[in-house]
């Protein structure tokens, strides 16, 4: 459902936001903190590559575009509906729509050979973080897809214990609330 208050939409499902004004300032910050700790060498020849796992209805898109110009973004999102609707409402404009692949983020992870500087997880069915978030294999499936210097972004709404996991399996992380919503920032 696609609520219109004011000139921002806002996407709920199943009574939960997937997309709203107050999303973009939380994944706002959480880039803003991961710019600052990429440690990458950046040309107009080498693209910074982000990966969005979980597009909903495609604010995060803006604010990446905005913070990285000229970045290559690819957004999975296993939905079909949502990829319609981030199509549809366009929130990625005035840049140009990523590259979207209609897959489960864990399959994706597991079979794709392109690698990023900055991985962004915005992954929930309903309130509750992907279950995706505990198992090792899928953050070790996170972790060979980052290149060298790269940042792993995990947003986990009101659940902090699904951060636990990548806390344990990064050399280094930076957690951190914003608003009601818990965040981490990993990297080796």
């Amino acid at each position: 459902m696609v609520e219109k208050n004011g000139e921002y939409p806002r996407v709920l499902v199943d009574g939960y936001s997937e997309t709203s004004e107050g999303l973009n300032e939380i994944w706002w910050d959480a880039m803003l903190r991961a710019k600052a700790k990429l440690d990458v060498k950046v040309t107009p020849c080498h693209k910074l590559t982000i990966l969005i796992l979980g597009l909903g209805g495609g604010g995060m898109v803006y604010g990446a575009r905005a913070l990285f110009p000229h970045c290559r973004i690819v957004a999975v999102e296993h939905d079909p509906e949502m990829i319609a609707l981030a199509k549809e409402l366009k929130l990625y404009e005035p840049f140009p729509l990523p590259t979207i692949v209609k897959q489960d983020a864990g399959t994706y992870l597991s079979t794709a050979t392109e690698k990023y500087h900055l991985t962004a997880v915005d992954l929930f069915r309903g309130g509750e973080p992907s279950p995706l978030l505990l198992e090792k294999s899928f953050l070790l499936a996170a972790q060979e897809r980052m290149l060298p210097g790269g940042v792993l972004l995990i947003n986990v709404a009101g659940t902090q214990e699904y951060l636990l996991p990548a806390v344990e399996h990064f050399a280094h992380s930076e957690i951190w609330k914003f608003r009601y919503n818990h965040l981490g920032m990993f990297w080796n």
